[in-house]
């Protein structure tokens, strides 16, 4: 959430090192979701933690935008980087299972690719921030987020049906 220093400092009225505090609580979030997936090692729960960590993520998001003092704030951020640590241990995991052998390079090539293009998302909440405000941009850019991701589990439901090994 690259706008997390933007709402610390103007609308919480933070000092640099409660916003420090706050960026890294979703990070204290994310370290210890990754465990806790470490230590399930049930491969059927694999889709799951990263459809419910995306929509985590985003309900958390959605929260933060509205949060008006600290302790909300820093709640919503360590659960924010619960969901973020599902998505982000699960993306290559789930890649690697679900790929035949023969196509796992060009399907981690295109991992690399997609996460690179984080940056046109980052360009994308700027600009509403600049045209909307920070946290409407938050909370717009995270209702186009629940959207996409309602879209996707219909369209394809076997994103959160139970994770078999793939037959090399």
């Amino acid at each position: 959430m690259s706008l997390i220093p933007v709402i610390g400092k103007e609308v919480l009225e933070l000092s640099p090192f409660l916003i420090g505090l706050l960026v890294s609580t979703e990070g204290l979030g994310a370290i210890i979701s990754s465990l806790v997936i470490v230590s399930i090692t049930r491969i059927n729960l694999y889709r799951k933690f990263y459809t419910y960590g995306v929509f985590l993520f985003l309900l958390m998001g959605f929260s933060f935008a509205q949060s008006s003092d600290f302790v909300s704030t820093v709640i919503c951020m360590f659960f924010t980087g619960v969901g973020w640590g599902c998505f982000s241990a699960m993306q290559a995991t789930l890649i690697m299972f679900c790929t035949p052998l023969v196509a796992r390079g060009r399907m981690m090539g295109l991992l690399t690719a997609s996460i690179g293009l984080n940056t046109v998302g980052i360009l994308h909440i700027g600009l509403l921030a600049n045209w909307l405000g920070t946290e409407l941009a938050i909370l717009v850019s995270t209702a186009e987020g629940f959207f996409l991701l309602i879209f996707v589990c219909r369209l394809w439901p076997e994103i959160i049906a139970p994770q078999l090994l793939p037959s090399d």
